[in-house]
């Protein structure tokens, strides 16, 4: 089983209802090369308008997930308080069991929710509050500088 390290790093402006955010993905892993396993490591940084923090934080868990193609021990770095809280408490399976509804009503952001917790059936994923690692600081840098560029562009 390979072991890979997801770090998602967000940054959002707007209000609750609807704003501009930032995701910055990393996943980091070891594969096999000429000279023995080396680590290998896939960025993708993408900008969204009109939408949430919270959907914001889900999509890129989404598409990190989206980017295994093979059973791994997953650990998911992310700064967000909604996911990790989320997990803490058990909240997907339990979602996931009532058919992705809370009190009758569909759960927030159901169809996300419901594609992360059928993808992570095949990993085994732990996720973890990291918003004040090292690697986590670089990424706010890096996504700064994805930001400063984008604005340039426009």
């Amino acid at each position: 089983m390979k072991d890979v390290n997801i770090y998602i790093y967000t940054e959002y402006s707007g209000s609750l209802k609807s704003g501009t955010g930032i995701c910055h993905i990393i996943l980091e892993t070891m594969v096999k090369t000429k000279k023995g396993e080396e680590p290998a490591t896939l960025k993708e940084i993408k900008a969204f308008e009109d939408i949430t923090r919270n959907r914001l934080e889900l999509l890129a868990i989404d598409m990190a997930l989206s980017h295994l193609s093979r059973k791994s021990r997953v650990v998911i770095y992310t700064t967000s308080d909604y996911i990790t809280g989320a997990f803490m408490q058990d909240w997907p399976d339990k979602w996931a069991g009532n058919d992705f509804k809370k009190k009758g009503k569909p759960v927030k952001h159901a169809d996300l929710w419901k594609s992360i917790v059928e993808q992570m059936k095949s990993h085994d994923v732990t996720v973890i509050k990291a918003d004040s690692t090292p690697y986590m600081k670089a990424q706010a840098v890096e996504l700064r500088k994805f930001k400063e560029k984008s604005n340039k562009d426009r």
